[in-house]
C-alpha cells in the first residue's frame, strides 16, 4: 500500500464505505502522478535552460524521475489532509480485525492490474522474477521490470500467465508492456516539446 492510499485510507475511514475511500485512494493516486509529470516537465526546463548546448536526450530523465516522486507525495499528502481536524474526544480506534476487512476490500475494490504501473504496483517475488527471466530472457532492462510488475499484477488477480516463451500471451504481455512504456516515453517528449515551444515564445 502506497503512502497516498495509507492516507487516504486514514482520512476517510469511518465516514466513507470501502468502495468510496479505493475510489478516493485511485484519483489522489492520479493526482500523484500528473504533480509527478510536472515537476518532471519543470526539472527538464530548467536543465535545458542551464545546458543550451547539449541535447535533450542527453537529460538524466530518470534522475529527475526519482527527485520529482517524493516531492509529489509530499505535496498530494498535503492535499489528502487540508481541513482534517481530528475529533476533540480523538479518533475511535479500530480493532486489528476492523482493519484487515477494511483493507481487504480496499484490496478487492483496486485490482492489480489496475496499478502496476503505479507506486502502488505489488512487488514481484522471486518466483514471478524467476519467471520472467525464463520468458523473456533478451528483453532491456526496463522492460523486464514492467514485465515483473505485469506479471506479479496477473498472479495477484488471478489471470493467467504465460507457460513458455512461445506462448501467445508472452507475446501480448510483452506487446502490453512495450505500449505502456511508450506511453510514458510520450508524455516525457510532449513535456521537452512543451519546454522548447515556451523557450521561444
Amino acid at each position: 500500500m502506497s503512502e497516498i492510499t495509507h492516507a487516504v485510507q486514514s482520512r476517510w475511514t469511518g465516514e466513507l464505505a470501502p468502495q468510496q475511500i479505493a475510489a478516493e485512494a485511485q484519483r489522489w493516486e492520479r493526482e500523484a502522478i500528473a504533480a509527478e509529470e510536472a515537476i518532471v516537465a519543470e526539472m527538464l526546463r530548467r536543465w535545458e535552460q542551464e545546458n543550451p548546448d547539449r541535447a535533450p536526450d542527453e537529460a538524466p530523465i530518470t534522475m529527475f524521475e526519482q527527485q520529482a516522486r517524493p516531492m509529489s507525495i509530499e505535496k498530494t499528502l498535503a492535499q489528502v489532509w487540508d481541513g482534517y481536524q481530528a475529533p476533540e474526544d480523538g479518533p475511535d480506534q479500530l480493532s486489528e480485525l476492523q482493519e484487515l476487512r477494511i483493507n481487504e476490500s480496499i484490496r478487492r475494490a483496486t485490482p492489480a492490474m489496475s496499478r502496476w504501473m503505479s507506486d502502488r504496483a505489488t512487488q514481484p517475488s522471486r518466483e514471478t522474477e524467476q519467471k520472467v527471466a525464463q520468458l523473456w530472457p533478451t528483453e532491456p532492462v526496463a522492460v523486464i521490470v514492467a514485465l515483473e510488475l505485469l506479471l506479479q499484477a496477473r498472479i495477484e488477480d488471478e489471470l493467467p500467465v504465460p507457460a513458455t516463451p512461445t506462448d501467445p500471451l508472452a507475446t501480448q504481455l510483452l506487446q502490453e508492456v512495450t505500449q505502456a512504456l511508450a506511453q510514458r516515453d510520450a508524455r516525457l517528449a510532449a513535456a521537452r516539446a512543451a519546454n522548447a515551444q515556451s523557450k521561444l515564445s
